[in-house]
């Protein structure tokens, strides 16, 4: 049935305009224009015809110009602002009695030639944690490192290319397992020791602030060091480690007291006076948590 018939059935006048889309149709009725848009026809390929009078035609060209807009945009393109997402990963280690963390030397604008976290703009068919473990492995060269979601960071103005909205994950890596490469927009991928690290680009020295305040309450509830530490350690190793998160000095035999007595570590069959960690027990406190109190440690 075509439009013309339609008009004659529904006794229109014949100066009329017709308008497809159901969309246009919302878009009239929210202009609160003073007509009724109940009659209608729909034809074969599911388009809904509506009639109006002529004094209606300029509204309806209007919204027959934005559809035919909205056609030739290219996918993933809207017609309201919106942020971009991307992903951080802070990667830790212990080595030398020094707790380092990853960066990459950036290789684009912005900030060009700065020290930064591995990290990047999450793909359109990614989730974070696989963005995460993509990033990492692209410009740093390390696979299969256990990452923890940590936070969100969505100041307006962290990033000076576009309204970007980071979320963080951190990790622990044990020393020597992997060996760093730098790759991607990467020029560079260095441990630094957190102590002295250089000016960082975006709002990464932020970032690596929250994550170390949020680790110091971390190893009061949780077990902590089996990533870190090689078994069996020296419990001496494992006091420095915690002193370097706390940022205090521990009295060595009250923190032996307090952590020595716990079920995820035991003496080593090692001849000496090393340590090792119970695994089993290890995973069971990640979730019932303990109770560690720095300082009693003093």
């Amino acid at each position: 049935m075509g439009p013309s018939k339609a008009r004659c059935r529904l006794g229109y006048e014949p100066n009329i305009k017709t308008v497809y889309n159901l969309t246009d149709i919302e878009k009239f009725r929210r202009l609160d224009y003073p007509y009724s848009f109940k009659a209608g026809i729909q034809d074969l390929q599911g388009n809904v015809a509506i009639f109006l009078p002529r004094c209606c035609w300029p509204i309806a060209n209007a919204c027959n110009e934005l559809r035919s807009s909205t056609r030739s945009m290219p996918p993933f393109t809207y017609h309201y602002p919106r942020p971009a997402v991307s992903v951080d990963c802070v990667l830790l280690t212990w080595q030398r009695q020094r707790l380092r963390t990853l960066l990459i030397k950036r290789d684009r604008e912005p900030f060009e030639g700065s020290w930064a976290f591995p990290g990047g703009f999450m793909d359109q068919n990614e989730d974070l944690i696989t963005a995460a473990n993509r990033e990492l492995s692209e410009e740093t060269g390390l696979n299969q490192v256990k990452l923890n979601q940590f936070r969100a960071y969505s100041r307006p103005q962290r990033d000076p290319r576009t309204r970007v909205i980071t979320v963080v994950f951190w990790g622990t890596l044990l020393w020597g397992t992997q060996q760093v490469q730098p790759g991607d927009d990467a020029r560079e991928a260095q441990w630094w020791d957190i102590q002295g690290m250089p000016e960082l680009a975006f709002d990464h020295r932020e970032i690596l602030d929250d994550v170390l305040s949020q680790l110091r309450l971390h190893v009061r509830s949780q077990p902590f060091g089996e990533s870190l530490l090689p078994n069996p350690f020296a419990f001496t190793d494992l006091q420095r480690l915690y002193e370097a998160i706390l940022g205090m000095g521990l009295d060595p035999a009250k923190f032996q007291k307090q952590l020595g007595n716990l079920p995820h570590l035991k003496k080593s069959s090692d001849p000496g006076s090393s340590w090792e960690f119970n695994l089993q027990k290890y995973r069971d406190m990640q979730s019932t948590g303990l109770c560690f109190d720095p300082e009693a440690c003093f």
